[in-house]
């Protein structure tokens, strides 16, 4: 069977040799109370790494979508890649997925690249923007043009579009 145990080496500092430290209820962690902070919480009780497959709500047929996100406590970071390889694009806005619900009272922004789209003048003085709407599962792509900020949507986009992106946000 399992075996509960502590170890000591010799100084006030707890040491395991050999596995890991499990905390084995849902809302508990590491309790950093013993330190001068002023937020609302002290406790790291959340650690996650992974991927998943993101979508574009402008595109159909993408191919070649990838994401991975690390999360700590309620920060999460985001970064992929989504293509779009079929002339099917819509004059929606481009919105990608994101693995995590934002919580809804927190916006989250984020810099995307790599962009082959025919109507929008990416020519390195452009300025692109990532917005993470509070609530949705997704984020919506910005561009800078003479008139300001302007959604970027599908009809922007040709065959073979590819964009870039890293988003942090809160959930």
């Amino acid at each position: 069977g399992k075996a509960t145990y502590a170890a000591t080496s010799g100084t006030s500092n707890f040491t395991i040799s050999d596995g890991d430290l499990v905390i084995g209820t849902s809302g508990h962690g590491i309790d950093f109370s013993a330190t001068s902070g002023s937020g609302t919480s002290e406790l790291l009780a959340d650690y996650e790494e992974g991927s998943y497959t993101p979508s574009v709500d402008a595109w159909s047929g993408e191919t070649v979508d990838f994401g991975y996100y690390v999360k700590v406590g309620r920060l999460v970071n985001v970064w992929g890649g989504v293509e779009d390889p079929s002339s099917t694009s819509s004059g929606n806005a481009v919105e990608i997925s994101l693995p995590f619900t934002p919580s809804s009272n927190t916006h989250g922004m984020g810099g995307a690249g790599g962009f082959m789209c025919e109507n929008v003048d990416f020519d390195g003085s452009d300025q692109m923007t990532i917005y993470v709407k509070p609530g949705v599962a997704e984020f919506r792509l910005y561009h800078l043009t003479d008139g300001g900020w302007a959604t970027l949507n599908g009809n922007h986009c040709s065959t073979n579009s590819l964009i870039w992106y890293h988003v942090t946000y809160y959930v």
